[in-house]
């Protein structure tokens, strides 16, 4: 129990921050904050941008926050030692989340970052039934790995902006 304690608390300082440096690696160093003024009128971020209305992009905004907020639930379960809960929160995240989507919306945005994020959706309905069946803290990691690399890529392929109505 306290080998899992131990895995578990690493989990929740290691994973934040191989998901930054990760992110960091794959989309290059960011701007200095000094550099930040200059940016805003020279477009420098090569990401392919998903333009959308404010609450199309409230909607999207709100399920990526979803999955963090399901990520950070596995991971203080894990450090508590406590599968259920971890197995909970990995549902959370899971395709449930995806039900409610404008079917006008999902028309609007491309179909690589749709099935990027139904992958990860499934991710996390997969991780609660692994959970379920009494899978160890490795296959757990593995798991959690896999997934945040989703978020990875995503962030580091796509950005959202907002729409402009006009003057």
């Amino acid at each position: 129990m306290r080998h899992l304690k131990i895995l578990a608390i690493g989990l929740v300082v290691s994973i934040p921050l191989i998901m930054f440096f990760a992110s960091s690696a794959m989309i290059g160093n960011g701007p200095r904050p000094s550099e930040a003024r200059e940016l805003q009128a020279v477009e420098t971020d090569p990401r392919t941008a998903i333009v959308l209305p404010a609450p199309a992009r409230d909607f999207v905004l709100t399920e990526m926050r979803g999955m963090l907020v399901a990520l950070n639930g596995v991971l203080v379960a894990a450090a508590r030692g406590e599968v259920e809960a971890m197995s909970e929160a990995a549902l959370s995240g899971g395709t449930i989340m995806a039900v409610d989507m404008d079917p006008a919306l999902r028309g609007r945005l491309p179909e690589q970052f749709m099935n990027l994020g139904m992958k990860t959706h499934r991710s996390f309905d997969d991780l609660a039934a692994a959970l379920d069946s009494g899978i160890g803290m490795d296959d757990v990691l593995n798991r959690l790995g896999q997934l945040t690399g989703n978020c990875v890529v995503c962030h580091a392929q796509y950005r959202i902006e907002l729409e402009n109505n006009g003057p």
